[in-house]
Formats: structure tokens, sequence, C-alpha cells
């Protein structure tokens, strides 16, 4: 890398601020475990760089300013590359079930009752 690069990213890194994270994230519509597979890092480290608590490291600063750069095309294809299909989906989670019908359905009955109808 040559050096005047190098002065242009220290320069930026002293300008560096939790809320570049958040906004990246809510321009491409990331989350913080689409952001962490984008750039190489995990999950809590990029919670720790939005709460201001740590800061990247340059490699990784770099990766960063240029997903500011990027369209939201390219976003979409490193996302595909990377294994993930939508950036806002959160890994793990079931959709929750409307209404009273759906946990209802769901309850399983009490022992007591089990127990009589088999004894008939």
């Amino acid at each position: 890398m040559k050096p005047a690069t190098k002065a242009r990213i220290r320069a930026k890194a002293r300008r560096w601020s939790p809320n570049l994270v958040k906004e990246l994230r809510r321009e491409h519509k990331l989350s913080q475990t689409a952001l962490a597979k984008l750039v190489g890092v995990g999950l809590n480290t990029v919670y720790l760089w939005e709460k201001g608590l740590t800061h990247p490291r340059t490699g990784v600063q770099v990766k960063v300013l240029n997903l500011t750069k990027a369209t939201a095309e390219d976003v979409r294809r490193l996302l595909w590359k990377a294994g993930m299909k939508v950036g806002m989906k959160k890994p793990g989670r079931k959709p929750k079930v409307a209404g009273k019908a759906g946990a209802a359905a769901k309850a399983k009955p009490a022992r007591g009752k089990v127990r009589a109808r088999q004894a008939k």
C-alpha cells in the first residue's frame, strides 16, 4: 500500500465514529450479523463498534469504508457470496404466531386429563 493511502486511512481512523457503522447498516439494510460476515469479524465486534467501546483495525476499516462506497447491488452480491440471501434476516429466529389461536394450538394438554382419558 502506498504511504499516501495509509495516511488517508489514518486520517479517517481519527474520524471513526459509532454512527458511521450504524448509518452504513441502515443504508444497506444490513443486520449486525451480515455486516460481520461481509467484513470478516465476529458479531460482538460489530456490536462493540456501534457502542463506541472499540475501533476496528486498519485493514478492517478499509473494508468497512469500501462498503460505504458500494451500491445496493454490490452489497447483495457480496452477501450472496458470503452465504446470506438477505441482509436483515436474523439467524435462528422463527416468526411469531399471531393471535391466541396459534398459542392454543401449540399448548399441551394437562397431564391429569391425559391420564383420565387413557384410563377409560
